[in-house]
């Protein structure tokens, strides 16, 4: 370092795994002049003349003219022959059955040595707190006497007794902040002629006891074992929709009912209309028209006006009418017969568009999908 304002010194070679002297070789070249010149001051007797074994190896390769090329083409032969290391890397690493030689310390001998530094920190202290059997007699220790608690907590600082949080309650102790006296009295004393009310009853209960009380008491508990959590202000929106408080507000839970009629709003004669499961004889449109095939004859009605109209009808008596379908539009109606045909009716125009023929039997079912008809 005096020869030169380098801090790098020469690295240790590996004698049996001549691949891991990368690092060395490319050091060894990096310090090679500073090296030469340290040999050439010993030499001039400027520097203390050495004999050990190192200095001699050093001061011989110096001598060579050729060293640097044979470091050269050294490493020029190790970096092509790099991946043999890799791959022995790799073999060591996947090796399941070999002691961990890296990484963290296993939590067992972690313990184990954090308790015997433990031990011994308390021995070396005990021993340095006691006075010597010559100065005893003569002088008293001036500092006191240490209890173990003391010990222990010099010993191990980080296990001391946490406090409890401020509003942390116990368990098992009902905190009465948090309880309404009045309303879990009239929980307990209300009859059991209260429950048994009519679902208009017990809907009309619920909705004052939400614009009253804030809350629905069906689900209230007696007793409390922690505060409740704040309400949020008012005007106060979450634009991520998370619950800010554990009450309702008011009025907020009613949910929208839907009124179903017991009664039939209207009632259609259909006479001859065939008993069989396997038939679809009726479907509505999205125009308010419903199609319905009594027998050889399919006639539409119209919900909004109450008209009846007559579409087609069978050319034999013995025929029928299978199935119906209206496309999605509401515009085309596709009809299957039990002579195995599929006919394409435009209803506006009154006007068969199509009849298509590839069953053998009966065409039960029809079915669209956008513009494709399945049969």
């Amino acid at each position: 370092m005096k020869l030169s304002s380098s801090e790098k010194f020469p690295l240790k070679f590996c004698c049996h795994r001549w691949l891991e002297n990368v690092p060395c070789a490319e050091r060894a070249m990096e310090t090679w002049a500073d090296i030469c010149k340290y040999v050439l001051k010993v030499d001039s007797r400027a520097l203390p003349e050495l004999t050990c074994k190192s200095y001699c190896i050093i001061a011989q390769a110096a001598k060579d003219k050729l060293i640097t090329v044979k470091l050269n083409f050294f490493l020029s032969v190790i970096y092509e022959m790099a991946h043999f290391n890799l791959e022995n890397e790799l073999s060591n690493a996947l090796r399941l059955d070999a002691p961990l030689s890296k990484g963290p310390v296993p939590r067992w001998q972690r313990k184990a040595l954090e308790s015997s530094l433990s031990n011994l920190s308390i021995n070396s202290q005990h021993d340095s707190a006691l006075p010597n059997k010559s100065s005893s007699s003569k002088s008293k220790p001036n500092s006191p006497k240490k209890t173990l608690e003391e010990w222990n907590k010099r010993v191990t600082p980080g296990r001391r007794s946490k406090s409890p949080l401020p509003d942390q309650g116990d368990r098992f102790i009902p905190h009465r902040g948090a309880m309404q006296f009045e309303l879990g009295h009239y929980l307990l004393t209300k009859s059991k002629s209260e429950e048994n009310l009519s679902p208009n009853s017990s809907h009309y209960r619920k909705a004052m006891s939400e614009n009253i009380l804030g809350a629905d008491i069906s689900n209230f508990r007696i007793l409390a074992y922690k505060n409740k959590a704040p309400q949020a202000p008012s005007g106060h929106s979450n634009v991520l929709k998370i619950l800010y408080s554990s009450t309702k507000n008011p009025g907020s839970t009613k949910k929208a009912t839907r009124h179903i009629p017991q009664t039939c709003d209207r009632i259609l004669d259909a006479p001859e209309i065939l008993d069989d499961y396997y038939l679809n004889l009726i479907d509505w449109s999205c125009t308010n028209t419903l199609a319905v095939a009594l027998h050889e004859t399919l006639y539409l009605w119209n919900g909004s006006t109450g008209e009846i109209q007559q579409l087609l009808e069978m050319p034999s008596h013995t025929d029928y009418i299978s199935s119906v379908a209206w496309l999605p539009d509401g515009n085309v109606l596709a009809v299957g017969t039990s002579t195995s045909e599929v006919q394409l009716w435009d209803v506006a125009a009154e006007k068969r568009i199509r009849t298509m023929k590839s069953h053998t039997a009966r065409i039960p079912s029809l079915s669209w999908n956008t513009y494709i008809l399945t049969r």
